[in-house]
């Protein structure tokens, strides 16, 4: 097994593979996940870098539009606040995207 790929745990009656705890639970829809997922392993990554990521498997390319990117990103960011993260963006030269935990200042 890779070094970077998690174990599978098994169930002990019937051996099949138990489903893995998702890194944000809050977050809904296979495609803003793998988003969300690209964000995070990649910071930095710009969009043409995500859209290249979340549609490496579709056998018909995917979008191609990087307008879906940033609405994808829009309806992300509503839910990764409540995992207690956020996703920042820059512009220019070595800007993209970055997911940061919410820092909360005590009262």
């Amino acid at each position: 097994m890779p070094a970077n790929q998690p174990r599978t745990e098994h169930c002990p009656k019937c051996g099949q593979p138990l489903p893995q705890p998702k890194r944000f639970p809050h977050v809904t829809g296979p495609v803003r996940r793998r988003v969300v997922e690209a964000i995070a392993d990649n910071p930095g990554i710009d969009g043409p870098g995500i859209l290249q990521l979340i549609y490496k498997d579709d056998p018909h390319g995917g979008a191609s539009n990087l307008k879906i990117i940033g609405v994808l990103v829009y309806y992300a960011r509503k839910q990764l606040r409540l995992d207690g993260f956020e996703i920042s963006s820059s512009r220019g030269k070595g800007g993209g995207y970055q997911l940061r935990p919410i820092v909360r200042m005590p009262a």
